[in-house]
């Protein structure tokens, strides 16, 4: 006794894939859209997290074990009674559960989809495998345009904001600052033994490397986690930024997952992940990782997992410019600097700020300016001259520092006082300025 509702969810996938354009597509859609079973199958199907372990290859091996009959399924009469009453969504519900690909899986698939057409069949097969991406020409961002933009998740990460953008939020904050990866971003969730692994796009990577899946299970035996981090090479630190992303480039070549490993950076329980609310520091998460992953500090436990360590943790904002020296003398990209009492945000954010590169000099101050609200009566800006051009700074100094130059400006105009700087540009009128020039110090004996 087939499900009667069942033939008529496959045939509105099968009415997508038969519209030609996108928004043909988009009113096909709108016209279901008080259809809630079939509103739960699309988030079903395009959920990344939701992995079944079935292949379409699974299922035409398994249809061979079935041509001796129904008793040749191993099923029970009353499993199978029951199995005849399914809907389809009583049958992802099932695949959600049982989601280790086991051939007794492929079987239930085909024999709930042998109740029907052959058409239907197909169409129930292509669901359960995930393989109708192609055919029905929708994803996130037609299904979010049609029923709202929280329909169907995307898959965001923390991103890292310019430190240039800000460099004061830095000051009189801990921060730790680590090496800047040159690999590919990967986020693991661990649920149970279930591992499900993605990349920066949310591209399901399941399965790909292998080893990396089966250290998180050793290390996390027990917890529902998710690891933050970049596929990089095996011995990783010991490489230019070049030949790290030469090596981690031919990973996803066949044998190239031994070659490779998770470098962490972060970690969260996968209830705060779920619920888009981070509840530890970045503090809190470093210690976690860095507990779990090191047999003692600076020593992975794993093989295939590498907990990326800080290179400094403190209040100094000397030591940026220091760990970026590191960074150039080894010929690494830069590095990654992190608000060490920051939550993990799903967006770009000054917590996580990256720096590549800057130039310090020497120059003379020329003028100086007075602050606008909280910094009135202190100095808002030193003036330099730069190529024939006048150039300001702005960032970089403590508020002491800028009430006390202010209140002794004829003692500061004329010194010499040390800047970095990004890039050389060129400002509005034409003339060669300096990007994001941040104050250091004012040079002793001047």
């Amino acid at each position: 006794m087939a499900h009667p509702y069942m033939k008529s969810i496959i045939d509105k996938f099968y009415e997508i894939e038969g519209t030609q354009g996108t928004n043909a597509k988009k009113a096909v859609l709108e016209k279901y859209r008080t259809d809630e079973a079939f509103k739960y199958v699309l988030q079903w199907y395009f959920n990344n997290l939701i992995v079944t372990g079935l292949k379409t290859a699974k299922i035409d091996k398994s249809f061979l074990t079935i041509k001796g009959g129904e008793k040749a399924l191993g099923f029970s009469e009353d499993e199978m009674d029951d199995m005849k009453t399914w809907g389809i969504i009583d049958l992802l519900q099932y695949l959600e559960e049982n989601n280790t690909g086991r051939d007794m899986d492929a079987l239930v698939v085909l024999y709930v989809a042998g109740l029907y057409d052959q058409k239907t069949r197909e169409g129930i097969i292509r669901i359960a495998t995930k393989s109708w991406d192609k055919g029905l020409g929708i994803g996130r961002t037609i299904c979010n345009n049609v029923y709202g933009d929280t329909f169907l998740p995307i898959h965001e990460v923390m991103l890292c904001a310019s430190y240039f953008d800000n460099p004061d939020y830095y000051i009189g904050q801990t921060f730790g600052y680590q090496v800047k990866l040159d690999g590919f971003r990967m986020t693991i969730f661990k649920k149970g033994d279930k591992i499900t692994v993605l990349s920066r796009s949310g591209k399901d990577q399941t399965g790909k490397f292998p080893l990396i899946e089966e250290d998180v299970r050793k290390a996390f035996k027990g917890q529902n986690v998710v690891l933050d981090g970049e596929r990089m090479p095996i011995g990783f630190m010991e490489m230019d930024s070049k030949q790290q992303y030469k090596l981690v480039s031919n990973s996803t070549k066949k044998g190239g997952s031994t070659e490779v490993c998770l470098a962490v950076y972060d970690y969260m329980p996968l209830k705060d992940w779920e619920n888009r609310k981070s509840t530890m520091t970045y503090s809190e998460r470093y210690s976690a990782y860095q507990s779990v992953l090191t047999s003692k500090p600076g020593v992975p436990k794993y093989e295939y997992l590498f907990p990326l360590p800080c290179m400094y943790i403190g209040d100094d904002i000397g030591q940026i410019e220091a760990g970026l020296a590191w960074a150039k003398e080894n010929e690494k990209e830069g590095i990654i600097v992190k608000d060490m009492a920051g939550f993990y945000e799903w967006d770009r954010t000054i917590a996580c700020a990256k720096v590549k590169s800057f130039f310090d000099m020497d120059v003379v101050i020329t003028d100086m300016t007075e602050g606008k609200g909280k910094l009135k009566g202190a100095v808002g800006a030193l003036y330099f001259d730069y190529k024939g051009n006048k150039v300001k700074v702005g960032t970089g100094l403590k508020e002491e520092q800028r009430f006390e130059m202010w209140n002794n400006k004829k003692a500061y105009i004329g010194k010499t006082m040390e800047i970095v700087y990004f890039e050389e540009t060129t400002n509005k009128a034409g003339g060669t300025s300096l990007r994001f020039p941040v104050f250091k110090c004012i040079k002793n004996g001047d």
